[in-house]
């Protein structure tokens, strides 16, 4: 036989009491204000909550905050914002009263099927019902069976072209917008939406540094990522990451715009000095109203991965100019690339196959050399050898075995 509940309420003056309540190993205390007779019911309702086990609202209120991620740190406010949406709207209403170690897999399973959002409530049920086991208030491992969710895929938002970019470098600034003009830069140099937005004046400096290619010094401008700014937490100095953390140049054609924006800002000052939600839509009208294809303000930092990667950027050096670990998510989720570069690509393995009338691209490489506009139109030689790397094909992209030189 369990232990016997057993607790007490002891006055500590000014209506004020402490409450301790025991029920076998387990323990509960906390201090309440308010009447005696109030005390003794709130104690009674500790007793019922120790015995049956907390319920998975009193869970998601006040033991999940405090639980730690994946990653070992506290969940960001960004993802709480978007955990609390679940759980309020899908999830507690049906399952909010129920004991956690009560509820069942057909009960989790049904919620997630009827929510608005299935993929998004799986995600957020996930994470608490997974806290709650590994504290010990769950007899199985929720989700340890298969829960199969819809998820519609739209069509993706291709980032911005070259041309595109270089067409916003030069329509953006004369808006007059320093912190359109300063996001635009900073997004473009490969920083994250709250990265971008947490860029102080005293992250960005010119600086020298030795060129590998040239063999001397050269100028550039670096900008440090020591914080980030999101509209629920304000500006944290910490970044999603350890490899976030970094100083990285910002891009070549936006330099000078950037200093201009630089010009009388306090070292403390943000050169994005606005909120997420007032970024995105003026972002939106403005780059619509100067005629540019208008896309999300987040999607400047898949336009960079996605030139850099087009003009031959080592994967190792723009996953670090990035803020990653691993090339994993570059490929997955940021790089995006346009028709006009598969189309290049396409030519060159017609090239490599020896197809006739197809012609390569200008400027792609053939057999190690590049097509000049005389040939564009000429049939595709039959290569003997085909070089492989920098200056020729890299046979891992285009799935053709290829010697590396001629025998």
């Amino acid at each position: 036989m369990g232990k016997k509940p057993t607790g007490c309420v002891t006055p500590l003056g000014g209506g004020r009491y402490r409450i301790r309540v025991q029920v076998g190993d387990k323990v509960a205390q906390e201090t309440f204000e308010g009447t005696k007779a109030e005390a003794n019911r709130r104690a009674g309702q500790m007793r019922e909550g120790l015995v049956r086990g907390p319920t998975l609202r009193e869970w998601w209120e006040d033991g999940f905050p405090k639980t730690l991620s994946v990653r070992g740190t506290p969940r960001s406010l960004v993802t709480m914002r978007g955990y609390r949406n679940q759980m309020e709207r899908a999830v507690l209403p049906t399952l909010g009263d129920v004991p956690l170690a009560e509820i069942t897999h057909e009960q989790v399973a049904s919620v997630i099927g009827a929510a608005g959002s299935p993929s998004s409530c799986k995600r957020a049920l996930s994470a608490v019902l997974r806290s709650a086991y590994d504290a010990g208030l769950m007899p199985e491992r929720p989700l340890s069976r298969r829960v199969p969710v819809h998820v519609d895929h739209r069509p993706q938002t291709l980032p911005w072209t070259a041309q595109e970019a270089s067409q916003a470098l030069a329509e953006i600034p004369t808006l007059g917008d320093d912190a359109l003009t300063a996001y635009l830069v900073l997004g473009l140099s490969g920083l994250r939406r709250e990265e971008a937005l947490g860029v102080r004046a005293r992250d960005v400096e010119d600086v020298s540094a030795w060129s590998v290619s040239e063999g001397r010094d050269v100028e550039t401008m670096l900008v440090t990522v020591a914080g980030t700014y999101t509209d629920e937490g304000g500006w944290v100095p910490r970044a999603k990451n350890e490899q976030s953390l970094r100083r990285v140049p910002v891009i070549y054609a936006g330099r000078d715009l950037l200093r201009g924006v630089l010009e009388g800002k306090a070292l403390d000052e943000r050169l994005v000095p606005l909120r997420g939600d007032v970024l995105y839509p003026r972002w939106m009208r403005e780059t619509k109203r100067l005629g540019l294809r208008p896309i999300p303000p987040g999607l400047l930092r898949h336009t960079s991965d996605t030139l850099a990667i087009t003009a031959g950027v080592a994967p190792d050096v723009n996953d670090k100019m990035h803020g990653r670990s691993n090339h994993t998510s570059t490929y997955m989720h940021y790089l995006r690339i346009d028709p006009g570069v598969m189309e290049d690509a396409s030519r060159r393995v017609s090239a490599a196959l020896g197809c006739a009338d197809a012609g390569p691209a200008t400027g792609a490489p053939v057999n190690g050399t590049y097509a000049d506009e005389s040939r564009s139109g000429a049939p595709c030689p039959r290569p003997a050898a085909l070089l492989v790397g920098r200056e020729g094909f890299e046979p891992s992209t285009l799935g053709l075995k290829v010697p590396c030189s001629a025998s």
